[in-house]
C-alpha cells in the first residue's frame, strides 16, 4: 500500500485498531478447508526445494522475481529481464532497478537477522531502513499518514500518535511470539493486516510487510528456505486485496480476508513448485547435453550451475581453476549458442549470453520447438502440476 503525509489531519478520521488476538471464529469449515489446501501445497513445495542440491541458484532467481513484483505494487516498474541483464552488466542501473535490488538486499538482511533474533520491531526497522536506504525509524506522530490504493484513493488512516503506535507494535510483537490454536498460515494473514494497519513507518510499509510474511513462515518452520513470495499474487489481484483490507476495517469481515490470504499461499506454492521443478529439470537436461559436446577439461556440474545462476552470463563468470582461459570459455559458450541453448549479444561491456531455457521457465513462456525437442532428448519433460 502507498502512504502519503498530510498535515491537515483530523483525529476523528482514525478508528482505533483492535488489539490482538482477534475475537473471530477462524475455524469455519471454509477456512479450515482453505487452510488444509494451503498447507498441503506449501508442504509439497518445501519438500521439493529442500531436496535439491543447488538450492541457492533457485532462491537467487525467486528472490529477484519477488523483488520485482513487490516493487511493482508500489508503482516502481521494471521487468525481470532488465533486472537480470543489469546484474550481468557493469553499467549504471536505472532508479527502478536500484529500488528492486535494494528490496532484495532487505529481504536477505531480514532472513539473516531472524536466524538468531525474534521477528520484532528491530527486524521491522532494519528491513525498512534497508528498503528506504535511510535511517528513519518508527513514525513519531508528526504529520499524518494516509494509506492509498493503487489509484491514489485514500482508503485508511492509520494511528497517528506515537504512544498508540508503540502500544500496537508491542501488541503485535507479543502476538507473533504467542502460541495458540491458530494455524500459522491463518496467523500470517492476521499479522499482515495488523502490520499494514499500524503502518509504523512513513514509507516502505507495504514492501517490508510482504517481507515479514515470508520471515514469519520461516520462523514458524512452515518453510526451511525463503521460497514462497506472495507479491505476484497480490499484484495480480490487488483490487481484491484492497477490498479485503477495507472489509476487515469496516465490517470486521475476517473470513474474506483470511480466505484471500490462504488462497494466495496455495496458488503461489503451486505456481512456485511448478516453476522450480521446471528449472531443475531443465538444468539436468542441459547438463546431459553438455556431456555430449566437445568441451574438454570442464567441470560440467559447476559449468551448468553457473549457467543457471541467472539468465544472463558473461565470460568472466565461467573462468575457474579448470578453465583459466577466457578464449576457451568463449569457445565453449559459442558451442552452446549453436545448439540454441544460449543466445549471444554484443554490448558495450562485451559479450553477454542469455540462457534461453531458464529465461523461458522464469517467464513461464514456451521455448521454440527445436530447442524443446533438443532438451527432450536429454530427459526434459515440460512439467505440469
Amino acid at each position: 500500500m502507498h502512504s502519503r503525509i498530510l498535515n491537515n489531519y483530523r483525529k476523528h478520521d482514525y478508528t482505533p485498531l483492535d488489539r490482538l488476538p482477534i475475537k473471530f471464529n477462524f475455524f469455519t469449515p471454509e477456512i479450515v478447508r482453505y487452510t488444509t489446501e494451503a498447507n498441503i501445497a506449501l508442504s509439497k513445495l518445501n519438500g521439493f526445494i529442500t531436496s535439491l542440491p543447488n538450492i541457492d541458484i533457485l532462491l537467487n532467481n525467486l528472490s529477484i522475481q519477488e523483488s520485482q513484483s513487490s516493487s511493482a505494487i508500489e508503482n516502481i516498474v521494471t521487468t525481470n529481464d532488465k533486472i537480470y541483464r543489469s546484474l550481468a552488466l557493469d553499467g549504471r542501473k536505472s532508479p527502478e532497478i536500484k529500488e528492486v535490488l535494494t528490496y532484495r538486499k532487505a529481504l536477505w538482511s531480514g532472513y539473516d537477522y531472524i536466524k538468531t533474533n525474534p521477528l520484532d520491531r528491530n527486524a521491522f526497522v532494519q528491513i525498512t531502513k534497508t528498503i528506504k536506504n535511510n535511517d528513519d525509524g518508527i513514525r513519531d506522530g508528526q504529520g499524518s499518514t494516509h494509506l492509498t490504493d493503487g489509484a491514489g484513493r485514500v482508503i485508511y488512516t492509520p494511528p497517528q500518535e506515537k504512544k498508540e503506535i508503540d502500544v500496537l507494535l508491542q501488541n503485535l510483537e507479543d502476538y507473533i511470539e504467542q502460541n495458540d490454536d491458530l494455524d500459522s498460515l491463518v496467523k500470517m494473514g492476521i499479522i499482515h493486516y495488523q502490520y499494514e494497519s499500524i503502518h509504523p513507518f512513513k514509507d516502505g510499509n507495504g514492501r517490508s510487510g510482504r517481507i515479514i510474511n515470508i520471515l514469519y513462515l520461516l520462523k514458524q518452520n512452515k518453510l526451511e528456505h525463503p521460497a514462497l513470495y506472495l507479491s505476484r499474487y497480490i499484484f495480480n489481484s490487488r483490487q481484491e486485496y484492497y477490498r479485503g483490507f477495507e472489509k476487515v476495517r469496516q465490517q470486521q469481515d475476517w473470513n474474506a480476508w483470511t480466505i484471500y490470504m490462504l488462497n494466495g499461499i496455495r496458488e503461489t506454492a503451486n505456481y512456485t513448485y511448478q516453476q522450480v521443478r521446471d528449472i531443475h529439470e531443465l538444468q539436468l537436461a542441459t547438463q546431459k547435453l553438455i556431456h555430449t559436446l566437445p568441451l574438454k577439461n570442464i567441470d560440467v556440474e559447476n559449468f551448468t550451475k553457473t549457467l543457471y545462476t541467472q539468465p544472463y552470463s558473461r565470460v568472466k563468470n565461467f573462468v575457474s581453476d579448470k578453465i583459466k582461459s577466457k578464449n576457451t570459455v568463449m569457445r565453449y559458450l559459442d558451442i552452446l549458442v549453436k545448439t540454441g541453448t544460449l543466445e549471444k549479444e554484443t554490448t558495450k561491456y562485451g559479450f553477454i549470453y542469455k540462457n534461453v531455457p531458464l529465461s523461458c521457465a522464469l517467464r513461464q513462456t514456451e521455448m521454440n520447438r527445436s530447442l524443446f525437442d533438443l532438451l527432450n532428448q536429454y530427459g526434459y519433460k515440460k512439467f505440469k502440476n
